[in-house]
């Protein structure tokens, strides 16, 4: 007499393969989920340098822009805190110029470190994640270097690896 359909033992044992199969993938997987959210904010960083050196460098028109010093400047894009609060002449905040050049920066937190009157490193905030320009962060180093893991440590990083 023949049967149709699977015992007992046959749908434990395939429980038992797949479960298994799944505890293998997961931490693969989740390792490139976490190595693609910090590829995402070392761009944003490198954006935002490109953005940044793109308004400075535009012919002069904004001066308050390149009025700016040597030193570290902070802001979050989407609240419309600008780098210090300078804007130019039309006092255009500099969020309000990240749209011409990248709408996926509009609510990133960023630190911005310029050197001659040019951004030459930025950390960018994306999530929880941490990219740098120059990127210097990627998967495997990130939790040694990011302990603890705030902005100003990432910027240093990032300034570091321009010497």
């Amino acid at each position: 007499m023949k049967r149709k359909g699977f015992t007992l033992i046959e749908l434990i044992v395939v429980i038992a393969i797949i479960g298994t199969l799944t505890t293998i993938l997961v931490p693969a997987i989740m390792g490139h989920v976490k190595k693609a959210k910090i590829t995402a904010a070392n761009a944003s960083a490198s954006d935002i340098v490109k953005t940044l050196n793109a308004i400075i460098g535009d012919d002069g028109q904004y001066d308050g822009f390149s009025s700016l010093g040597t030193g570290d400047y902070g802001f979050k894009s989407n609240v419309g805190i600008a780098l210090e609060s300078v804007s130019d002449d039309e006092n255009n905040k500099f969020s309000d110029y990240l749209g011409t050049y990248n709408d996926s920066l509009a609510s990133q937190k960023f630190a911005v470190y310029l050197k001659d009157g040019i951004a030459v490193a930025a950390a960018a905030e994306n999530g929880r994640y941490f990219g740098t320009f120059p990127a210097v962060l990627n998967a495997k180093n990130y939790e040694t270097k990011m302990k603890p893991n705030t902005m100003a440590k990432a910027l240093e990083l990032a300034k570091e690896n321009l010497d």
